[in-house]
């Protein structure tokens, strides 16, 4: 959703149109150590039957207006939602931004002339075969499997890199196409696209799997086992991030590289505060919540039912900012409010992203423009895995094998090399740069073969909590 600073004036005139009436749900979020404001807004539409006398239809609408506008007060986060909050002084996230930015520059500057050269590559526009994938435990699941052109001899696809795609809230399988193209038509690799049951649009519970973030864990595991596969580049977008995240946390040996595409961030993702105002406006209070009520057939039957007619609401509008939560079917909504009953709470969730193993390479990509999630929360993220007192140092030990002439900018801080962040393309960023990451990427992945880890805090033999 596009987060948007309604004036007071225009505000009055949506509530006084005479068709509908527009209401305004605000959570506001007050830091005393920042001292800023988000305004988080989601508006949905409430007709009016028509009454005979105009005068009293007029006076109807007053009393209306006035009963919804007590019905929705400003949606409290509940005090154990570490999402909710971003902890950092104003001074640190300027200084955050300034440093990233000028990293983000510096680094488009010294791809330019690779993706110059690679502009009029020819590729091949293929298509994915969708599969479908039979677990233990009556699970199953979709997914793409492709190897390169340039790989199709079986001799040639030992030890060539695995990378699994993770989509987002709404998505499908061809969320990376784009990309995939670009990256096969240049490197030998396997591409997996992976799309968790439940984030696929179908109903979540199958057999032993019912959707929650354990079990989507357990699910990927059991993926690459059936697949034999060791370990994989994990490439995670929006959404994707929070299951992928899971899955590095509780098993970190299975993922050799992790590449955030506009991902879920370490404490705030902004459009799960914006969906659990929809939450509320259907009756479901979060801090009661079960899972046995979440998998109660009257349960989902009502919030079916609920859902189905927010959207017909949703459909009349159009407000370009609800093009997201338009696209979204009820298994999407079941989806983000299942994993919110993480076992241990959610905000043990969110401790855990802090803790993932900080000697996997990452590499980052966002937009400036992101209308879903602002780029001080991104920067965070990237702030503490790679350029805080507390990362880790990634160096080359080698010279890896490049196919362009390609000095890395900084050798003895790789990751600084593979940041990057663009003001000419929204949320879904990899559809239009698909070609320019294809080329990063590509560098990245041949990179991490020849790279060695160290600790930054001299003579510390602290280690990362798995």
């Amino acid at each position: 959703m596009t987060i948007k600073h309604l004036s007071l004036s225009y505000k009055s005139k949506l509530l006084n149109n005479k068709n509908l009436v527009l209401q305004l749900i605000c959570i506001t979020l007050y830091n005393q150590q920042q001292k800023y404001l988000f305004i988080f807004t989601l508006i949905s539409q409430i007709f009016y039957k028509n009454n005979k006398q105009s005068v009293k239809k007029q006076s109807n609408q007053t009393n209306l207006q006035k009963q919804q506008q007590d019905k929705f007060k400003k949606f409290d986060i509940p005090s154990n939602f570490i999402h909710g909050r971003d902890t950092r002084l104003a001074l640190q996230i300027q200084k955050e931004n300034e440093e990233i930015r000028i990293l983000c520059q510096q680094n488009e500057a010294q791809f330019k002339q690779i993706i110059d050269q690679e502009h009029n590559k020819q590729i091949n526009k293929f298509q994915n075969e969708v599969k479908e994938l039979k677990l233990s435990g009556n699970r199953y699941l979709f997914y793409t499997d492709r190897i390169s052109d340039i790989n199709q001899n079986e001799a040639n696809q030992i030890n060539i890199p695995v990378i699994m795609t993770i989509h987002g809230i709404p998505g499908s399988l061809q969320d990376f196409l784009s990309l995939q193209q670009h990256i096969q038509a240049r490197l030998s690799c396997r591409w997996i696209n992976f799309s968790i049951p439940g984030l696929d649009g179908q109903d979540e519970r199958r057999g032993t799997y019912l959707g929650y973030l354990e079990d989507t864990s357990l699910l990927m595991k059991d993926f690459l086992d059936e697949l034999k596969i060791d370990k994989v580049v994990l490439i995670m977008h929006s959404a994707g991030g929070m299951y992928g995240k899971k899955f590095i946390h509780t098993h970190p040996e299975r993922v050799k590289a992790i590449v955030q595409l506009a991902s879920i961030g370490l404490e705030i993702w902004e459009p799960l505060l914006v969906q659990n105002t929809i939450f509320q406006k259907i009756g479901i209070d979060l801090n009661s919540i079960t899972r046995e009520q979440i998998d109660n057939k009257d349960f989902r039957d009502s919030m079916i039912r609920n859902i189905n007619n927010l959207m017909n609401i949703f459909n009349q509008s159009k407000d370009k900012s609800l093009q997201v939560w338009k696209a979204m079917n009820f298994y999407h909504h079941i989806m983000l409010l299942k994993a919110q009953t993480y076992k241990n709470g959610f905000d043990s969730f969110f401790l855990e992203m802090k803790n993932l193993d900080r000697r996997i390479p990452r590499f980052f990509a966002y937009s400036q423009v992101d209308a879903l999630l602002r780029e001080r929360h991104l920067q965070q993220e990237i702030y503490y895995y790679i350029l805080s007192p507390q990362s880790y140092n990634f160096q080359l030990k080698n010279q890896p094998k490049l196919d362009y002439k390609f000095q890395l900018r900084d050798e003895q801080s790789v990751l600084k090399n593979f940041i990057f962040s663009y003001n000419d393309a929204g949320h879904a960023f990899q559809y239009h740069k698909g070609f320019e990451l294809s080329i990063k990427l590509k560098i990245f992945i041949q990179i991490i073969e020849q790279i060695e880890v160290s600790n930054k805090q001299i003579n510390s033999q602290v280690q990362p909590k798995l």
